[in-house]
């Protein structure tokens, strides 16, 4: 009992520190873990960078390539407000050959459409007035103040299906030699098999969405995607030149744990092991040296101090009987 009572105040001390060593260890796991998360995160968010980026070049690239065409014809009418209907034909044929992705080709003095290529399909544009239109009435009104390239949809046509059109108006010097406007050359590209070549499929590692109808950027619908993608902090953002305007895109994992490989519950419970395993041993250890000096200043029948205790203690008496 004596004996047992001598131990007691060393092992409770030693069980404190075991469980002190356990919780400095177990911190020190968990800012271990802490950094890994953050550099698998930081490793997955460059490569979503990396794929985003690709997506913008491939639309920015198709889209600019493809829309240009209108400054082509814009200066063929410039050049030739006269221009017989068979010249613009023959003028739209070659570029529909070099510009497969073309849906159709129009021209609209004073914002009527007049000529449009190729006619059989689209017939139903001629004589449109898209002023009177409501959903392109604003566009074409910026067009004649502006007086500058501007991309408008995606939007339903009068002919048909969604197109993305881009405008260029047209300035012809009138009677006074100043110049005039004339119209405007309306370039309609069908954008799906645009996004599909730039991987907005829809069935990738990275969920997309697009935002800016007519070239408003941020200020501009969401088109193309879940809307909640802009709202989601994860999301990565670019900006997407289109002739006058821009759009936005968005960019997220579908799903983060399988982009990063990360698993935190398998490093968790390895931390609380090596925790419990690292407290366990220091208070072992130290549980251990306490017996030892107890068995080593104590008798182990009687548990009363043994005769070296006695005489240490007497060296430590002597001086101050002195």
């Amino acid at each position: 009992m004596v004996m047992a009572t001598a131990w007691a105040g060393p092992t409770q001390r030693a069980r404190l520190i075991g469980v002190a060593v356990g919780l400095l260890t177990l911190l020190f796991a968990q800012w271990l873990i802490h950094l890994e998360s953050a550099r698998v995160q930081q490793a997955a968010q460059l490569r979503l960078q990396g794929e985003a980026a690709l997506v913008r070049a491939s639309l920015e690239s198709e889209l600019n390539s493809t829309l240009s065409i209108g400054l082509s014809v814009a200066a063929f009418v410039a050049a030739n407000p006269d221009f017989r209907n068979d010249e613009y034909e023959r003028l739209a044929e070659t570029l529909f050959v070099l510009q497969p992705r073309l849906r159709n080709l129009a021209l609209a003095p004073d914002n009527i459409i007049r000529h449009v290529h190729p006619l059989p399909p689209n017939a139903p544009a001629l004589g449109a007035r898209l002023e009177a239109l409501p959903e392109q009435r604003e566009a074409v009104l910026r067009l004649r103040t502006e007086l500058k390239p501007l991309t408008a949809g995606p939007l339903n046509l009068v002919q048909g299906g969604v197109g993305l059109v881009s405008r260029v108006p047209v300035q012809v010097p009138g009677d006074d030699g100043l110049l005039r406007y004339w119209g405007h050359v309306a370039v309609v590209v069908d954008p799906l098999p645009i996004f599909m070549q730039a991987g907005l499929g829809g069935q990738g590692e990275v969920a997309y969405a697009l935002r800016g109808r007519d070239g408003k950027g941020q200020a501009g619908e969401v088109f193309l995607g879940a809307p909640a993608l802009f709202a989601d902090p994860r999301a990565l953002r670019m900006a997407i030149r289109i002739p006058g305007g821009e759009w936005e895109l968005a960019a997220v994992w579908r799903d983060a744990v399988a982009a990063t490989g990360w698993q935190p519950l398998p490093w968790q419970l390895l931390a609380f092991l090596l925790a419990a395993a690292a407290g366990g041993l220091a208070g072992y250890a130290l549980q251990s040296q306490q017996r030892l000096e107890v068995l080593a200043s104590h008798d182990s029948l009687t548990g009363l101090a043994n005769r070296h205790r006695f005489l240490t203690q007497a060296e430590a008496f002597v001086p101050l009987a002195e």
